[in-house]
């Protein structure tokens, strides 16, 4: 398991940048929320490919701000 340890020289962590991320994730499932109803006519591959979408676009923006944020040992 990854030791996960804060970055002496990166800029603290406040509500406000957690709340820019929580909100970047609300939006992108929104997005997808939308994008499962135009799709529900659709075969389950096209659903799977969009929620891994989804699911990898959740993660990148996760990534994004857990770089940002902490060096991992």
């Amino acid at each position: 398991m990854d030791t996960v340890k804060t970055d002496t020289n990166a800029p603290r962590l406040t509500n406000g940048d957690v709340l820019e991320v929580l909100g970047k994730i609300k939006k992108r499932t929104a997005d997808m929320e939308d994008a499962f109803s135009l799709f529900a006519a659709h075969d389950k591959e096209t659903l799977k490919r969009a929620l891994k979408s989804h699911i990898s676009g959740i993660r990148e923006v996760i990534e994004a701000a857990r770089t940002e944020i902490f060096r991992i040992d």
